[in-house]
Parts: C-alpha cells; structure tokens; sequence
C-alpha cells in the first residue's frame, strides 16, 4: 500500500479509502490512485483486512467432487459473487471415499 501512495502522491489513508471503496476521495485523486494500483498490480489483503476489522471476509466451501460440470458451474458463480463483495474463498473438497467432517473443514 506504501508503494501505491507513493506513486500516486497520496497517503496511505487514501490508498485504503480507494482500495476499499469509500466515499471523500477526490475524482481525479481516485483515478491516480486506481491508475498506480493496477501499474504496480496491488491487490488488497484479505487477511489484513480481517486483522483490522475482525471479520474474516472469505466464504467456506465444502464440494463433493469438484470435477462434475454442475459443480464447477457452482464454483464459478459463487466465486464470482465472492469477488463484488471483496470475499475470499476456502475451497475443501469431500471425497466419497474418505471419512471427512465439517469440523476438520473449520
């Protein structure tokens, strides 16, 4: 994020604004900043912004066989939804085979 700001000529502050969609940040300083954050490749971190505001962000998956062309369709379409809402994903894949709980999977 440091590396963002400095390119841009802003502040950290404003970076994570940008970053995280937030409202008071000038047009044209949201463009710079958008402009370094996709020169310099940024993407956010989910996991500090778990740090930060103790929420964890990140959709939990448990598929019976990931390779059925229904699942992967599911896949798709939750991971796709995952992304407009700044979510990651933990995909864990339950075989038929193998004894597999829940519980292992949190």
């Amino acid at each position: 994020m440091a590396d963002v700001a400095r390119a841009a000529g802003v502040s950290q502050q404003t970076v994570s604004r940008v970053a995280n969609g937030l409202p008071n940040v000038n047009e044209q300083t949201r463009q710079r900043v958008q402009a370094a954050m996709q020169e310099l490749g940024f993407r956010p971190s989910y996991a500090g912004r778990s740090l930060r505001d103790g929420r964890y962000h990140s959709v939990g998956l448990c598929v019976n066989d990931v390779t059925k062309f229904g699942n992967l369709s599911m896949i798709d379409g939750i991971a796709s939804a995952a992304r407009e809402h700044s979510c990651a994903i933990t995909l864990v894949e339950m075989s038929k085979t193998e004894e597999f709980s829940l519980a292992e999977a949190t």
